[in-house]
């Protein structure tokens, strides 16, 4: 009932952060994209280091995702994306782990397969699950390695609906959101197909 709880509330959460978080991106993005230019160097940093940071604070890392998309090239995007996060998710397994965060966390088992499939839900909680992972005691090994590729289509999504979000009435723009609408059915498929009910009828995750 707890687990119900928080994940509502945090999907409550990211919804508003998105849509205020964009509101701003977009009113500001010229001026964002000059301090980039002149910033580049700072510019990398500091977007690595909210991936790295926000997320301990159950920041919702798909607007960090957009940002990104939004501000820089795409396959930069991509390199410093990737490269936060798998920092962001090493820091939290850790946390996890030694600071016994995680309580609220979904079952895990300790299984590569069922990591994977966990992150292939894109709006399965990405904090409680890195949390989780570390307080259950799960194998670090199994867990980055399927946490890094388990992210990799969302991120590429997202990254991609960032980097067309101004180019409205274009292909690229209804592209994007091809693509988004899919990654949303995904995540409910993938969501109905192992929620724990149907997990305990086929012994999955």
């Amino acid at each position: 009932m707890k687990n119900e709880k928080l994940s509502k509330t945090l999907k409550i959460a990211t919804f508003v952060i998105i849509i205020l978080g964009g509101i701003f991106v977009f009113e500001n993005i010229n001026s964002i994209k000059d301090f980039i230019q002149t910033n580049r160097e700072l510019a990398w940093l500091v977007y690595i280091l909210s991936w790295v940071i926000l997320p301990i604070f159950f920041f919702p890392v798909p607007v960090l995702a957009l940002v990104g998309g939004v501000v820089f090239d795409f396959y930069l995007s991509v390199v410093l994306t990737t490269f936060g996060a798998t920092i962001n998710m090493i820091l939290m397994f850790y946390i996890g782990k030694f600071l016994k965060f995680g309580k609220f966390s979904p079952k895990i088992k300790d299984s590569f397969i069922d990591i994977l499939i966990l992150r292939f839900i894109p709006f399965m909680p990405y904090n409680l699950l890195n949390y989780g992972c570390g307080f259950l005691n799960v194998s670090f090994k199994n867990y980055i390695l399927a946490s890094f590729l388990g992210i990799l289509p969302a991120t590429f999504i997202l990254l991609n609906l960032g980097q067309n979000a101004t180019k409205f009435g274009t292909s690229q723009f209804y592209w994007s959101i091809f693509w988004f609408v899919l990654l949303v059915i995904f995540s409910l498929l993938f969501k109905k197909l192992f929620s724990p009910k149907n997990s305990d009828k086929t012994g999955k995750i």
